[in-house]
């Protein structure tokens, strides 16, 4: 028998009052016996993972479990289980949804483990060796605020998961492998994209500085990082100096580094029109850019602007910038704090897995039925 949706959204709710007491060692409560034991399950699987990829560094993937305890609030669960009645009271409980994880940034994975758990599927996750850890240092703690989870979660090293539906994550290269391997089963393959930013020059010295996120938390590498400005002709570059200022730090990384000479002496070495500070800005109309590159982009007004977002719409993770502008956007700051309801590629998981259960459910009703 499948776990009720009151008993889930409790424990996810608690999970979610963790994840955000954990970015500090303090709160305003003070911390059981409980919470420090879960913090410690936490705090080693940060170090791990931070040890096994030079790519998350301490800082960043605390403020990815913090993002994720942002999202998992009581309100936030209760609104996004509302928007579909009754649809997860489907028993799904003998099927299971395969996991395929990217690893680019810290606990990417996350929010299909929430949405396998709450369509009542069992949950079986093939992590990415670059995020090994954080993951299951989650389900661990999830696990044991809420014992009845555990039959339905698990693990595997296995290059092929036996499932009943995939859910895979990589770029458009791993996309042609999800296809070979799993192309038979319903699925969801995610392949590149990218975070865009809208500037009019007319942004606050907050705006500018919570772009400074969109921009370089987790060193650019995440699906909504911002990878491409699109800016009114006669923009005031100075202003990213904003933006950039907080996140000076990452230049001391060696990877990030390394990039940050490798691709100023190359742009330069081509003659192209280079921007240098802690990121190097090129005009460029492609949305792709390596770590440590940011490609800009001039509109002359709003139907230009327009036209360049629908070029490149099948693209695009999620535009950046004021809410006042005529299409949809997220906030300066919130790119890498994604809500329930910011579904990867705009397919929303979660009816997936439940449409796909009726089907089975159909199907199954029809074989048993008497010639």
């Amino acid at each position: 028998m499948h776990l009720k949706s009151e008993v889930k959204i409790i424990a996810f709710t608690r999970l979610g009052a963790l994840l955000r007491n954990c970015l500090t060692s303090s709160g305003n409560a003070k911390p059981n016996d409980y919470s420090k034991k879960h913090r410690k399950i936490l705090s080693d699987a940060v170090a791990k993972s931070c040890a096994a990829n030079q790519w998350f560094i301490e800082k960043h993937v605390w403020f990815a479990l913090h993002s994720i305890g942002l999202s998992l609030t009581e309100e936030n669960i209760r609104h996004w289980h509302y928007r579909y009645n009754s649809e997860n009271d489907t028993d799904s409980s003998q099927r299971t949804a395969g996991v395929v994880m990217a690893g680019n940034i810290p606990v990417v994975g996350f929010h299909d483990f929430f949405c396998v758990l709450m369509a009542n599927y069992n949950f079986l996750g093939k992590l990415s060796n670059d995020d090994m850890f954080l993951l299951p240092a989650i389900a661990e703690i999830l696990m044991e605020i809420e014992p009845c989870f555990a039959p339905y979660i698990h693990f595997t090293r296995d290059d092929k998961i036996q499932a009943n539906v995939i859910l895979a994550t990589g770029s458009d290269n791993t996309n042609r492998y999800f296809e070979h391997l799993y192309g038979a089963k319903p699925h969801i393959f995610r392949k590149n994209r990218h975070g865009v930013a809208v500037l009019t020059g007319k942004e606050t010295d907050i705006e500018l500085k919570a772009l400074g996120v969109d921009l370089f938390m987790h060193f650019g590498l995440g699906c909504r990082n911002v990878s491409q400005l699109f800016l009114p002709q006669g923009y005031d570059f100075n202003l990213l100096n904003i933006a950039s200022k907080p996140f000076q730090y990452i230049t001391k990384h060696d990877g990030y580094s390394n990039n940050l000479r490798y691709f100023g002496a190359f742009y330069n070495m081509i003659d192209r029109n280079v921007r240098q500070g802690p990121m190097i800005l090129i005009q460029s109309n492609e949305l792709a850019s390596p770590v440590s590159v940011l490609n800009f982009e001039y509109y002359d007004n709003p139907e230009s602007l327009n036209n360049l977002l629908k070029m490149h719409e099948n693209k695009i993770q999620c535009v950046v910038g004021s809410p006042a502008l005529e299409f949809t956007t997220v906030d300066f700051g919130k790119s890498q704090v994604p809500m329930l309801v910011d579904f990867a590629d705009g397919v929303d998981t979660f009816r997936f897995l439940m449409d796909h259960s009726r089907k089975l459910d159909c199907a199954n009703t029809i074989s048993s039925l008497p010639d």
